[in-house]
C-alpha cells in the first residue's frame, strides 16, 4: 500500500516537512488531473477553534508525495471557512500550475499615463511548426515567471500565421493545442522542483490495456463520439491572381494522391485504382499537386467508374496529363463518398473580413526619348507640328520644313530641353510615354516615372520693307509675331511678345528689311527609365497581402481527426492508488464489445479519491475547434490572414 504525504513551502505556517494526511488531520484528500485546466488538490481539516485552523496560508505552496515522488505541486487559492458548534471545518483549495498560465497575461490592454487604455504589443507565430510556436509559447511563460519547465513535445504540422492579443499564457497555449484534436496537455510532476508541461498527440502515446470485469476495474460507461470523427477537411482561402492582381479563392482539401492517365480540355482519367463506382468522387474538388497543370482547382461535376474519367465544372487552363498529380477529397463509404462529416473549414464568405483593396492600373507604352536630334517627343505631343508633319530633326541650324515649303530652324538642341521642374533629367530616364497618364502613386509603386517639359524654339528670317510693316506669318492658325531689338539673336538682343517692330541698325525706328519670326513650341511629357516598348500594364501597389497556409493544412487537420473518440469515463479502486500514470495514455477495454478492445481513448482527467482508494479516469477526445470556431480562427482577424503592406 502506498505512502501519500503532504508539504509546504520554507518560511510559512505549514512548511517543508513531509506528513501524512493524518498527521494534519486531513479528511477527503482529492487529486484531479486535468488538461488544459488546472489541477486540483483539496482536502478538509476539522478544528475545535478558529486559532488552531491557521495552519495554511494563501497562495503557499503545497506539494503531494506518493512514496516519496512528487505527485502534485501547487498553490493555496482558497480556504472556505465553516464556522459552527461543532468545530471549524476548513476546505482547502491548491491548484496546480496551470493556474499561474492562466492569471499571467501574455498580451492584454494596458492604461498609460493619459488614462487611455490601449492593446499590448502583439506576440505572434509565421507560418511554422506548431511544436516550435507551442515551445515558444512555454518558454515565453516561463519568462514571466509562470513556475513551470518545459517537457515533451509532440510534432505537430504547420499551423498558419497566428497571433494573440488581450490572452494570457494558458488561452494563448490552449489556443495552439486545439489545433491538435489527437493531443493532450499534461504536467509531470516528477521532473524536478517545477513541473514540467507536456503536449502528447495519440500517435505517440503508449496503450495501457484494461480487464472489464477484472481488478481493479469496477465499472465503465463508454459511448462513440461520431460527430467528432472527420472524413474529409476543406480550406478555403484567399491570394492575389499574379496577372489581374485581384483576390481569388484556393481550395485545399483533404484526400488521397495518384497520378493521372491522361486529361482532356474539361475531364481528366484518375488513377487506375480510384473507385469503380459512378458519382464515387462528385462534387468533390481535385487539385493537381504537381506536373503538368500544377497548381490548378476544379470541382468534379461527374465521375464514370468504370473509365475512372472525372469531369470538372471548366475547362482546365493547362491539360492534365500522365505527369499531373492530383489530390481528390477523401471518401468513407462504400461508393468513396465522404460518409461523416466534412470541416469545411472557410469559403467564399471570407471576402466579408477582407479590406477593400481596389486595385488601379494604367496601360503605357514608350519611346526612346534620343539625344540631340530628337524630335519624336515634340511631334507625339504638339499638334500643330503633328498636323504640318514635321519629320526633320531639331538639332541646331538644321532646316525643318513645315507645309507650305516654310522654314524654320531651331535655336537650341533637344537635349537642353528637356526639364523636370527646371533641372536637367537624371541620367537613364532615356525614355517617354507615348500611351498612359500620370498617376501619383507610380513612385511608391516602384515605378521611376517623373513629369517633364520639352522647350522648343523655331524662327525664320524675312525680309521686309517698309511698306510691309505690319506683314505677318503664321504655322497652322498660330501668328507669329516676335521680332528681335537686333537684327542677329548672336547678338543677345531682348524680345518683345505680340507685336513687331521694324529696327534700322542704330537701334531706331527705321527702314531695316530683316524681320525674325518665331514659333515656340512647348510640351509637357513624361520621362522614365524603363522600356516598355509595348503596352503594359502599371499597377498601385497592392496595401494588403494575404495569409497562404500550408499546402497540406486540410490533409493534416484531417489526419488529426480520423479517429473514433470514445466518451465516458472507467472506475477502478486499488489499495495501490496512484501508481499507473493515464495522462498520456490511449486506453482500450478487453473482454467486453470488440469497439473498445482497440479504441485508443484519450484521457481528459483522472480523479483520485486517496481515502477510499478509487479512481475515475474520465475518457474524451481533447478540446478542439468545431466547425464554426475553426472557421472563426481561421478568419479571427485581419493581422492573421491579411498582411497590410
Amino acid at each position: 500500500m502506498a505512502t501519500w504525504q503532504i508539504s509546504g513551502e520554507a518560511g510559512k505556517t505549514f512548511g517543508t516537512n513531509k506528513v501524512t494526511f493524518d498527521a494534519i488531520n486531513a479528511l477527503d484528500p482529492l487529486l484531479i488531473l486535468n488538461t488544459l485546466e488546472p489541477d486540483r488538490f483539496t482536502f478538509r481539516q476539522l478544528f475545535a477553534t478558529p486559532a488552531e485552523s491557521e495552519t495554511i496560508d494563501l497562495t503557499q505552496v503545497i506539494n503531494v508525495w506518493r512514496d516519496g515522488v512528487k505527485m502534485f505541486k501547487g498553490n493555496v487559492i482558497d480556504r472556505k471557512i465553516t464556522d459552527s458548534t461543532e468545530g471549524v471545518l476548513v476546505e482547502t483549495v491548491v491548484e496546480g500550475p496551470w493556474w499561474w498560465l492562466a492569471n499571467t497575461p501574455l498580451s492584454g490592454d494596458v492604461t498609460d499615463s493619459f488614462g487611455q487604455t490601449q492593446e499590448r504589443i502583439l506576440f505572434g507565430f509565421p507560418l511554422q511548426q506548431s511544436k516550435t510556436s507551442l515551445e515558444a509559447l512555454i518558454d515565453r511563460a516561463i519568462e514571466l515567471g509562470c513556475p513551470i519547465t518545459k517537457g515533451s513535445i509532440s510534432e505537430g504540422y504547420v499551423l498558419p500565421q497566428l497571433s494573440f492579443a488581450n490572452r494570457s499564457c494558458a488561452d494563448a497555449i490552449a489556443d495552439l493545442c486545439r489545433w491538435l484534436p489527437d493531443a493532450t496537455s499534461w504536467f509531470d510532476y516528477t521532473a524536478g522542483e517545477n513541473p514540467s508541461l507536456n503536449i502528447t498527440r495519440r500517435g505517440d502515446m503508449a496503450k495501457l490495456d484494461l480487464t472489464a470485469g477484472q481488478a481493479p476495474v469496477v465499472s465503465s460507461q463508454l459511448s462513440p463520439r461520431l460527430d467528432l470523427e472527420v472524413d474529409q477537411v476543406r480550406v478555403m482561402y484567399a491570394e492575389r491572381d499574379p496577372e489581374t492582381r485581384k483576390v481569388k479563392y484556393v481550395e485545399l482539401s483533404s484526400g488521397t494522391a495518384g497520378t493521372a492517365q491522361a486529361g482532356t480540355a474539361n475531364t481528366i482519367t484518375l488513377a487506375s485504382t480510384a473507385s469503380a463506382s459512378d458519382d464515387a468522387y462528385t462534387t468533390l474538388g481535385i487539385t493537381i499537386d504537381s506536373g503538368t497543370g500544377s497548381g490548378q482547382t476544379k470541382t468534379i461535376t461527374d465521375y464514370v467508374g468504370s473509365t475512372k474519367v472525372a469531369t470538372v465544372d471548366s475547362d482546365w487552363g493547362t491539360q492534365p496529363d500522365d505527369t499531373s498529380v492530383y489530390t481528390v477529397g477523401l471518401g468513407g463509404g462504400s461508393t468513396n463518398k465522404p460518409s461523416r462529416q466534412i470541416v469545411t473549414v472557410s469559403g467564399p464568405e471570407i471576402s466579408e473580413i477582407l479590406p477593400p483593396d481596389l486595385f488601379e492600373s494604367e496601360v503605357v507604352q514608350t519611346d526612346a526619348l534620343g539625344t540631340t536630334n530628337d524630335v519624336s517627343v515634340f511631334y507625339d505631343n504638339d499638334p500643330v507640328l503633328k498636323d504640318l508633319g514635321i519629320t526633320s530633326n531639331l538639332s541646331v541650324g538644321t532646316t525643318v520644313t513645315f507645309g507650305g515649303n516654310t522654314k524654320y530652324i531651331p535655336e537650341t538642341d533637344p537635349a537642353a530641353r528637356y526639364q523636370k521642374t527646371g533641372e536637367a533629367i537624371p541620367a537613364g530616364y532615356n525614355y517617354y510615354f507615348i500611351k498612359g497618364d500620370y498617376k501619383d502613386w507610380y513612385d511608391y509603386a516602384g515605378y521611376n516615372v517623373l513629369r517633364c517639359i520639352a522647350k522648343a524654339t523655331l524662327y525664320k528670317r524675312v525680309n521686309m520693307s517698309v511698306t510691309s510693316y505690319n506683314a505677318y506669318d503664321y504655322i497652322g492658325d498660330t501668328k507669329l509675331q516676335k521680332l528681335f531689338w537686333t537684327a542677329d539673336p548672336a547678338d543677345g538682343g531682348t524680345y518683345r511678345h505680340g507685336h513687331y517692330q521694324i529696327l534700322n541698325g542704330a537701334g531706331e525706328l527705321g527702314y531695316s528689311n530683316v524681320v525674325w519670326l518665331f514659333y515656340e513650341s512647348q510640351v509637357d511629357f513624361l520621362a522614365t527609365d524603363t522600356d516598355w516598348s509595348t503596352e503594359t500594364t502599371l499597377w498601385r501597389e497592392q496595401l494588403t497581402d494575404y495569409g497562404t497556409p500550408s499546402g497540406t493544412i486540410a490533409t493534416d487537420l484531417a489526419a488529426t481527426q480520423n479517429w473514433l473518440p470514445y466518451e465516458g469515463n472507467v472506475i477502478l479502486r486499488e489499495n495501490d492508488i496512484g501508481g499507473t500514470q493515464f495522462m498520456n495514455r490511449k486506453l482500450n477495454i478487453k473482454n467486453s464489445i470488440s469497439d473498445y478492445a482497440n479504441m485508443g481513448a484519450i484521457v481528459n482527467s483522472v480523479t483520485h479519491d486517496i481515502d477510499i482508494k478509487e479512481t475515475t479516469v474520465t475518457l474524451g477526445a481533447p478540446d478542439r475547434y468545431s466547425f464554426a470556431n475553426l472557421v472563426n480562427r481561421f478568419r479571427q482577424s485581419a493581422r492573421d490572414n491579411v498582411y497590410e503592406l
